[in-house]
C-alpha cells in the first residue's frame, strides 16, 4: 500500500513506518518534491519523534530544491520536522529581524548559503590573503548573531 493511500486512511504511524524505509535507500532526487506533502503530513501527526529539530536556511539562491531534501533527511532521521526556509536572497535582512521569521521555538541549526556572487571577491587581488580575511570577517559578525540570539551551530558555505 502506497503512503498517500495510508495517510488518507489516517494510518499515519504505518505511512511514517514506510516512509523511513524508502529513505533508507537511495532514492532518486524525484522522489523529494512528490514525496515532500505526504512527509508534512504524517510528521504534522502527534506521532513519537526521537528529539525534535529546528532548522533554518538563509540563502541567496533559490533553495526550492533543497528543503524538500532536507525535510525527507530530517524525518528519515526520525526528528520531528521544523525546516524554517528565509526569504530568497535576503540573508543579510533576515537576521537582524530573525525574531520575525523564527516566531517562538529558535532553531537550533542554522544554514547560511551565500551565492559566489554576494561575497564580492575582486576577480584578481593584489593580496588574496586580505580579501579572503575581509570576507570572513564579515561572515563572522552574521555568524556570531545568530548564535547570540538562539545559541545555536551555524554551518556556512563560506
Amino acid at each position: 500500500m502506497l503512503c498517500p493511500t495510508l495517510t488518507e486512511e489516517q494510518r499515519f504511524e504505518e505511512a511514517a513506518r514506510r516512509l523511513r524505509l524508502a529513505l533508507t535507500r537511495r532514492v532518486p532526487y524525484a522522489f523529494f518534491p512528490r514525496a515532500e506533502k505526504v512527509i508534512a503530513k504524517v510528521a504534522s501527526e502527534d506521532l513519537v519523534f526521537v528529539r525534535e529539530v529546528r532548522i533554518a536556511v538563509l540563502s541567496t539562491s533559490t533553495t526550492s530544491l533543497m528543503i524538500p531534501v532536507l525535510e525527507s533527511s530530517v524525518y528519515e532521521g526520525q526528528d520531528s520536522r521544523g525546516v524554517l526556509p528565509g526569504l530568497y536572497g535576503a540573508i543579510d535582512q533576515e537576521i537582524p529581524r530573525s525574531s520575525e521569521w523564527v516566531g517562538e521555538v529558535p532553531p537550533e541549526i542554522v544554514f547560511l548559503i551565500p551565492n559566489w556572487r554576494d561575497l564580492s571577491l575582486p576577480a584578481l587581488s593584489p593580496n588574496e590573503k586580505t580579501a579572503i580575511t575581509r570576507l570572513l570577517e564579515v561572515q563572522k559578525v552574521l555568524w556570531q548573531q545568530l548564535y547570540t540570539q538562539f545559541g545555536c551551530q551555524v554551518y556556512s558555505s563560506v
